[in-house]
């Protein structure tokens, strides 16, 4: 049996995710205007500093806006949300996507590995195609969820390195927690050995550069979570 760190929140992460899943479940809606800090501080009973840390840090995530003088309200975040705000939803857990929300976001993991795994046939040194090897060796070794969703983080940001695309590492650096909690659901639903099993296959065929295998590969691979046998969420499923 795997045991994994424990960790105690802060109040001020408890105070973000007690108005973040407000939020996100629609029980504070879009417009409705927050209790001062004063009123905060009170009901909920944590400091002020505590209250001002935890509405900026939502300020940050696109779920409110915070106006001089007037206050702070629940923010239009589907229109006018960040990537944070897709990190957000996307941890809260009683979320059912539809599926053209799914679909958006493996799509987009489809294009870049087809595109990082061109280049990296096309363009990558032998050198470099073994050391991607070394980084897949760390995350055959991982055990447990956690530590191997971080592996897999680590080996996909390589892949896309090695691929010379200057881009391509800075989007998935960018999408890292978004990255990281879809394969942390994945691997809860399927086992840590089915993402294992998904990347070393795409290795094969880099390693070989089978252009055609890597290509037809990703799109096979990513069309399961999409509309096959292993999808990502389901609707009316709770997450655990």
């Amino acid at each position: 049996m795997q045991f994994e760190a424990l960790s105690s929140p802060s109040l001020k992460e408890m105070f973000v995710d007690a108005l973040q899943s407000a939020i996100l479940s629609g029980e504070m809606k879009i417009g409705e205007k927050l209790p001062s800090e004063r009123e905060f501080s009170e009901k909920m009973q944590v400091s002020r500093a505590v209250v001002n840390a935890g509405l900026n840090d939502l300020m940050d995530r696109g779920l409110i806006k915070i106006l001089p003088r007037k206050g702070a309200y629940v923010a239009d975040y589907y229109n006018d949300g960040n990537l944070e705000t897709l990190n957000a939803v996307l941890d809260y857990k009683d979320v059912d996507f539809s599926d053209d929300s799914i679909r958006s976001l493996l799509e987009y993991r489809k294009l870049t590995d087809q595109l990082a795994s061109e280049r990296i046939i096309r363009e990558a040194t032998d050198e470099e195609i073994q050391g991607l090897g070394k980084w897949l060796d760390q995350l055959k070794a991982a055990r447990g969820v956690e530590d191997t969703v971080l592996a897999a983080y680590d080996y996909y940001h390589e892949f896309c390195k090695i691929s010379h695309d200057l881009i391509l590492p800075l989007i998935v650096k960018s999408f890292e927690k978004s990255i990281c909690t879809l394969w942390t659901r994945y691997c809860q639903d399927y086992g840590p050995s089915a993402l294992v099993e998904s990347l070393a296959k795409m290795y094969d065929y880099i390693k070989v550069r089978d252009l055609d295998g890597a290509l037809q590969w990703a799109s096979e691979d990513l069309d399961r979570s999409i509309s096959g046998d292993r999808p990502v969420y389901r609707p009316g499923k709770t997450q655990d």
